[in-house]
């Protein structure tokens, strides 16, 4: 009799909780919605940190496309996001926690074999000038529509943006079109690429080529809306990045999607970032 008066008692304790709505969509390695990996992303795991560490509130996860996401978070409060990118108009409406772990940015994706294809773009450093290579008309390449890649990126698209050459396809099927050859070279980032070539059996078949003008590495962020309740829970959220291992915890989920040499070089860029 106790028990079943208590139990009430506790239901509407955990229902009084702010709630934190958790928005996704399908983006892997970030967000993973199906497969054998399925919850595996490593955005799915930060949230799942995060929740286990924030348990005064209740977690909701929903998944929407990018664009309703972004709405919501402009007219909503105690929405949040482990998956998006910092840019000044999303500032305006976004509150966005300290960096969270650091990623390697947007590259060229190509097939190994197709190396020679990009040398006379290549630039002394090693990165390859952009503008240069869509002026190639004869090189088929991928680009995902409506995707931000990076200021630099879609500013040299922009210029490019009607070419017949330009080939636009989902975020998720580069890797398949490269193997086919329906496409010479994709953009995307190395962890994607890992991805999915890593399911398609072939993670030995890709390379990535860096962009020059990106930086060597970008700050990866959690973000709520900017309101009340949304700029409380970043606060917390911070705390919890302040923690060294917290921090750690956070890298390890990114890096484990990234192929051995991607993780060699990530680990050693971060490494001269410490240093300085």
């Amino acid at each position: 009799l106790i028990l079943l008066c208590l139990a009430p008692a506790t239901s509407a304790v955990a229902d009084e909780r702010p709630v934190v709505r958790w928005l996704y969509n399908a983006f892997p390695p970030g967000y993973i919605l199906e497969g054998p990996f399925k919850g595996q992303g490593y955005s799915d795991q930060m949230v799942d940190y995060l929740a286990g560490h924030l348990q005064h509130y209740s977690h909701v996860r929903v998944k929407v496309d990018l664009v309703r996401a972004l709405n919501q978070m402009r007219t909503q409060d105690g929405i949040c996001s482990a998956g998006l990118f910092r840019t000044p108009e999303r500032e305006k409406y976004i509150t966005f926690s300290a960096p969270a772990f650091k990623s390697l940015p947007n590259r060229i994706i190509a097939l190994q074999r197709d190396f020679d294809r990009f040398s006379p773009y290549l630039l002394r450093d090693g990165a390859i000038d952009l503008s240069a290579l869509l002026d190639d008309v004869g090189l088929r390449y991928g680009v995902s529509r409506d995707r931000h890649y990076s200021t630099v990126i879609n500013a040299a698209l922009f210029d490019h943006n009607v070419q017949p050459n330009r080939v636009v396809i989902p975020n998720d099927r580069y890797a398949s079109l490269l193997l086919f050859g329906r496409i010479g070279y994709a953009i995307g980032f190395p962890s994607e690429a890992s991805f999915q070539f890593r399911n398609l059996k072939a993670q030995n078949a890709y390379i990535t080529i860096p962009i020059a003008g990106e930086p060597r590495l970008v700050d990866g962020y959690i973000s709520c809306s900017d309101r009340p309740l949304g700029r409380s829970i970043i606060g917390e959220i911070d705390q919890i990045i302040s923690g060294r291992p917290s921090f750690s915890v956070f890298q390890d989920f990114y890096n484990g999607w990234l192929e051995p040499d991607a993780q060699k070089e990530i680990e050693g860029l971060i490494s001269i970032v410490e240093k300085n």
